[in-house]
């Protein structure tokens, strides 16, 4: 959370500059640039549903673009959320990218609640 001279906010955990670049990617779809996205685990992107549009594109036409330009295939589109805006892309050759530690202490089948 940042304040409104964006700084962030007192107490507030931060990525540094120099992690998040190299865990965020830029998502295109049919060749075009829509929006951004970040590996939240290896080979997993996510990013707002509204950055593949509606309909939901074929894999073949998303492509994920890394820090260097390296064009990354998207196998699938692992889960998709309308009503929250979120989406996870299964992405090949992701499995080397570093990623966003979110949370501590969370564990695949734990539930949890977004908000943004």
């Amino acid at each position: 959370m940042v304040d409104q001279a964006g700084r962030p906010a007192p107490g507030a955990e931060t990525i540094s500059d120099r992690e998040l670049p190299a865990t965020t990617v830029r998502i295109d779809v049919r060749g075009t640039p829509k929006g951004s996205g970040f590996f939240v685990l290896p080979g997993q992107v996510v990013t707002c549903a509204h950055v593949l549009g509606a309909p939901v594109p074929a894999t073949a036409d998303i492509e994920v673009v890394d820090l260097d330009g390296h064009r990354l295939r998207v196998e699938a589109v692992a889960d998709l959320w309308d009503d929250d805006d979120l989406a996870v892309l299964r992405v090949a050759s992701g499995e080397r990218q570093p990623c966003v530690l979110l949370v501590e202490g969370q564990r695949v089948l734990d539930r949890f609640v977004t908000f943004g």
